[in-house]
């Protein structure tokens, strides 16, 4: 992408692309500056609220809450039902407990973004039946690691080992492309008392990383050797 950059421009695909990639790739801050620097660049594939609608999650994603929330404000009207989407979100940034209004949301939207902050909001809350419920039901609807990991993160907060195995059983295909989910398992198993099994997984794990987690679980299984 650089080199057609320099060559001359980059197409709306390559724009789009290029994007994707500093959003994935950079940090919070570098996303922000990459936004304004290249606004005019970007008004090829962005409307002017899809624009502000990035620049305000940058911004809150940068911890920047005064300046999204001044955007936020100035672009009520574009933005729609986005609108308090965004706004609930710059609150639950703030330490505000919001997931009431975002579970109401959701219920009468049925649409993964709300689904997906709701989750986010009950990190911080103290009603862990519901924050697995809704994490699991997001894993169903996003199979990824990222929500693997949120399902069983909930159910860690409530010891609830033996769900966390039974869960990365049925998800053994993510489980060998994710670590910290090997970790997870391993940590679980050795709760539950199956310490040559939760062996096996963390020998792995040492092999192939050097991580605190694994070297304490290492200790602990040598401990009840």
């Amino acid at each position: 992408l650089r080199a057609r950059e320099l060559a001359g421009g980059l197409t709306p695909p390559e724009i789009a692309a290029k994007l994707a990639l500093w959003r994935q790739t950079r940090t919070a801050a570098e996303v922000v500056n990459f936004l304004e620097e290249e606004r005019t660049t970007l008004s090829a594939v962005l409307t002017p609220a899809g624009y502000a609608f990035l620049l305000v999650r940058g911004l809150a994603d940068a911890n920047q809450l005064d300046r999204a929330g001044e955007i936020l404000q100035a672009n009520r009207e574009a933005f729609g039902d986005d609108f308090e989407r965004l706004q609930d979100e710059m609150r639950l940034r703030r330490g505000e407990d919001v997931s009431r209004s975002i579970e109401d949301r959701f219920l009468q939207t049925n649409a993964d973004i709300d689904l997906q902050t709701l989750c986010n909001a009950l990190l911080s809350g103290q009603d862990i039946d519901k924050l697995h419920r809704y994490s699991l039901e997001l894993f169903r609807r996003q199979r990824s690691r990222r929500n693997a990991r949120r399902v069983c993160e909930a159910l860690q907060r409530g010891e609830r080992y033996q769900n966390i195995v039974e869960f990365l059983d049925s998800a053994d295909d993510l489980l060998q492309l994710d670590d910290d989910l090997a970790a997870l398992k391993a940590q679980s198993l050795f709760y539950l008392g199956r310490v040559v099994d939760a062996k096996l997984i963390n020998d792995d794990l040492r092999k192939k990383r050097d991580n605190a987690n694994d070297r304490n679980l290492e200790i602990n299984i040598l401990l009840l050797a």
